[in-house]
């Protein structure tokens, strides 16, 4: 018996009628700003999902409050509504514009405000802002389903045909307590019964938590998707239960201006799904990995930018000298040459002692053995099949590209403007981080022992994750430059 698993796009989980955010796009109503309830403004919301953001348009008259400075944008206010839709929370609101018109009233001119709010984040169901602690916060980001095991082209439990799937993942992230979970329930229609799945994460903490604590782990999440599946995701609605403490429980919705993201995907499978990992291990170390990290992980460029290629390639170069400098245990082979510097330089006045600490510090291990030392995390086989026999080769054209970008330098060859060698850097860059990325979170291709390979087993042959998936296919193109290294290399030396 086949059967297809459906993962719609839908906002039914635990929100009623009331938080459906359809409900409240264009929906009318009286609003006031938070501390001032007795002084409404009628106004008109709406989403626009183009812009990512609410828009809410007022219109009041001179003298009534919310005095506003013409001109003068007012940020980060809180606006409750009463609409025709039911209650809803403007969250960090800003008066985008300010218009003013006279009319003719009862034999006197009268001069009305028009303003505009705009808002990322909207609370829908009742008056609440950032701070609300909620007993748990879900959402149901795309693709949650697809990577946990198993995926679709691994055997599926029995269960599922007498719809009785309904299972779960947790892990604990500092005092947070994170949970995957998916079920799946027949449904029918005139044209049959199909299956109808749905997964999502929940996020919970002791004492209640607010949507500013999940903030940093939901994007950390975002990004592993990414990693996953090769394409960006985004969801637009939390669900809220709560308050924390209420009697009894609410459910409420908060929901950004923005669109939620499901890409089509043309490959179903993700490199790895949950069954490749121990997920009370691996989720934290990977949020860890977001967290803890000065700067923050970026796994590509961001939604409807356009930058130049050369700035690509500046900063996935520099997102993995990031990642090198963090976690590989390099020693510095200057470091006795900067005790004999310190000894010397003790008498000196502080700030001169500071001046000096300041050039040691930029006297540390090339950028090109920082590196080859990344690449060799994903194990020095791994990286051999995948970036060439010659490694230091590869880590030389990249550190050579970057220098020559970043002073506005010329190589011999002029080949740091060859779209070809631009190209091929880039995409072995960032496959080389979200490969590094994921064996410091805990990935190891079900290999044990400290020299884990990520892409090949103990006689050489190749063992990826998932064949099938959008990472795995970038391997074949990365493997076309394995011979192309040590001749660009000589030709990206600078002039």
């Amino acid at each position: 018996m086949g059967f297809a698993v459906v993962a719609p796009i839908c906002h039914s989980w635990g929100m009623s009628r009331r938080e459906d955010p359809a409900r409240y796009d264009g929906s009318v109503g009286e609003w006031w700003i938070a501390g001032d309830p007795e002084s409404k403004f009628p106004g008109v919301l709406t989403r626009d999902r183009k812009r990512g953001w609410w828009t809410l348009k007022t219109l009041r008259k001179a003298g009534t409050p919310p005095e506003l400075p013409h001109g003068v944008v007012t940020s980060g206010g809180i606006v409750y509504g009463e609409t025709s839709a039911g209650p809803a929370s403007l969250l960090h609101a800003n008066v985008a514009s300010y218009a003013t018109r006279s009319e003719f009233e009862k034999e006197a001119w009268v001069e009305y405000h028009s303003d505009e709010w705009h808002a990322f984040e909207v609370v829908l169901g009742g008056h609440h802002d950032a701070t609300t602690r909620w007993n748990s916060i879900g959402v149901e980001l795309p693709l949650a389903w697809d990577w946990m095991s198993p995926t679709v082209l691994e055997p599926r439990d029995k269960r599922v045909l007498h719809r009785e799937l309904n299972e779960s993942l947790e892990c604990r992230y500092g005092d947070l307590e994170i949970a995957l979970w998916r079920s799946a329930t027949w449904s029918g229609s005139k044209s049959g019964e199909h299956l109808v799945g749905r997964a999502a994460y929940v996020f919970e903490c002791v004492g209640g938590l607010s949507t500013d604590t999940i903030d940093q782990p939901l994007v950390a999440i975002r990004n592993l998707h990414e990693v996953l599946f090769g394409a960006r995701v985004r969801a637009d609605t939390l669900r809220l239960s709560g308050p924390f403490g209420a009697d009894p429980p609410g459910s409420f919705a908060e929901v950004s201006g923005a669109r939620r993201v499901a890409p089509r995907l043309s490959l179903p499978d993700p490199y790895l799904s949950t069954g490749d990992i121990d997920f009370g291990d691996f989720l934290p170390r990977w949020i860890r990995l977001h967290v803890d990290s000065p700067s923050w992980p970026v796994f590509g460029r961001p939604n409807g930018s356009t930058g130049w290629v050369h700035t690509d390639v500046l900063e996935a170069i520099s997102a993995l000298e990031s990642l090198a400098r963090e976690h590989d245990e390099m020693s510095n082979p200057h470091e006795s040459e900067h005790l004999l510097i310190r000894g010397a330089t003790a008498h000196l006045p502080r700030a001169a002692k500071s001046r000096v600490e300041h050039l040691l510090r930029f006297d540390g291990p090339a950028l090109a053995d920082r590196l080859e030392s990344v690449a060799n995390l994903i194990g020095p086989a791994s990286a051999r099949w995948l970036l060439g026999e010659d490694l230091r080769a590869w880590a030389n054209v990249v550190a050579r590209l970057r220098n020559l970008i970043s002073h506005g330098g010329r190589s011999r060859s002029g080949a740091e403007h060859e779209p070809q060698v631009v190209v091929a850097v880039l995409l072995a860059v960032r496959v080389v981080y979200q490969l590094a990325m994921l064996r410091l979170a805990g990935f190891t291709n079900r290999q044990d022992g400290e020299a884990t390979e990520l892409l090949v087993d103990g006689a050489g042959h190749s063992v990826i994750g998932h064949p099938n998936s959008a990472l795995a296919h970038k391997f074949a193109d990365v493997r076309a430059s394995r011979d192309a290294w040590k001749v660009w290399a000589d030709g990206l030396r600078p002039m």
